[in-house]
């Protein structure tokens, strides 16, 4: 998802691709209908900026929830894994918007803000995770 969104736009062998609908807005000629046939004419080169942005952000996000899943917050040593998640997935955000959607120009937008909450969310959870609480037994 992050790194090669136009897959999405391709054929599986034996299924059909997860989007089969055309990806950017065109005029359609008279005479050709909306179907199966504009489907066919669809591309992975005419996704537009802004759909591309939003693939590689949710692929980001299910990154994060697929190490949170995996680790233990609570347990110091194994909350560093959720943590780099979401200073990469912060990475990614940020260079996405950069690279694509601004396409190298910096533009103020808020995603460079969620990323930076990204950024700081993921160093809490590195290095400030919750005190391991001992129970002592009553005698």
């Amino acid at each position: 998802m992050i790194y090669n969104p136009k897959a999405f736009f391709a054929p599986i062998p034996m299924m059909k691709p997860f989007f089969d609908a055309p990806v950017i807005t065109e005029t359609v000629e008279e005479g050709v209908a909306i179907g199966e046939e504009a489907a066919k004419a669809v591309s992975p080169e005419m996704m537009s900026p802004e759909l591309e942005t939003m693939i590689r952000f949710a692929g980001g996000f299910i990154f994060i929830i697929g190490c949170m899943l995996f680790t233990v917050r609570w347990n110091t040593i194994n909350g560093k894994m959720s943590g780099l998640a979401c200073i990469l997935c912060a990475a990614n955000i940020a260079y996405t918007t950069f690279n694509i959607l601004d396409k190298g120009a910096f533009l103020p937008r808020p995603f460079y803000g969620l990323a930076g909450l990204l950024s700081l969310t993921g160093i809490k959870l590195m290095f400030f995770a919750n005190p391991i609480l001992s129970v002592t037994k009553k005698a």
